[in-house]
């Protein structure tokens, strides 16, 4: 593995995973043990038949979608803006982060901060700055 991945630590579900007890059913990051509804089991293998289920999407989204929610945004009063749907926020935060930042940049964290921004700050090679918040998780003047 590469220097930067090594130096990265383990992803925090990991080590949870490693305390766990028996019987308890972790909640943390939408994983749970139980199956789908039917309906959405049923849709998913409908999905298996469209020529587009096999194929890459666009990397921005779907464009039909991105033109929905920009016009959306307009009605909000927020004009000429580019959208990019992705798969949750840890895409968007690794899509920011690469178009911003190089190895040996600093930037800052908000303590409390989510644990895999912070491990792809670290295996992009970037100085990372904890930064505490007051009760109301606002930034404090020493941060």
């Amino acid at each position: 593995p590469s220097k930067s991945v090594v130096k990265t630590d383990a992803p925090i579900v990991e080590k949870m995973r490693n305390l766990s007890k028996p019987g308890v059913a972790s909640l943390a990051q939408g994983i749970v043990h139980w199956a789908p509804p039917d309906a959405a089991v049923e849709a998913a293998a409908a999905s298996t038949r469209e020529p587009t289920s096999h194929s890459y999407g666009a990397d921005a989204g779907l464009p039909e979608l991105r033109a929905a929610l920009a016009d959306r945004l307009r009605l909000k009063g927020l004009t000429n803006c580019e959208v990019m749907v992705t798969a949750g926020a840890n895409q968007a935060f690794t899509n920011v982060a690469l178009t911003l930042l190089d190895a040996g940049d600093a930037c800052v964290l908000f303590a409390p901060y989510y644990f895999n921004h912070k491990m792809m700050l670290d295996m992009r090679g970037c100085r990372v700055v904890i930064a505490q918040t007051d009760d109301a998780l606002l930034p404090t003047v020493e941060a």
